[in-house]
Parts: structure tokens; C-alpha cells; sequence
């Protein structure tokens, strides 16, 4: 059902050009995740992006 009504709210969503409604699951790993502001996540993973280049 949750699963349904999910996919129903997006579906709507994105016929009138919304696209934050999609559903983001957290999976196995979300214990892992990193508590922290948007800016500092953004910046975390931007260095992330950066040193894979160089490696």
C-alpha cells in the first residue's frame, strides 16, 4: 500500500513538473549515513568527487 500510494504521489508530482517526490530509499546501510548539514554534504562530497579523480 505504501509502496502504491508513493508511487501514485510521484506520478502526479512529476505530470506537473515536480520532481522532488520521488521515493528515496534508504537500504541496508542507512545506520552508515552521516548526520549533518546540506552545505557540509554537499562540500564532503564534492572533496569525495575531487580526490576519486586524482587517484
Amino acid at each position: 500500500m505504501t509502496y502504491d500510494a508513493g508511487k501514485a504521489l510521484n506520478a502526479a508530482a512529476k505530470a506537473r513538473g515536480e520532481h522532488g517526490y520521488a521515493a528515496q530509499w534508504a537500504g541496508q546501510a542507512a545506520a552508515l549515513s552521516r548526520g549533518l548539514p546540506a552545505a557540509q554534504l554537499v562540500a564532503a562530497l564534492a572533496q569525495e568527487w575531487r580526490d576519486q579523480g586524482s587517484a
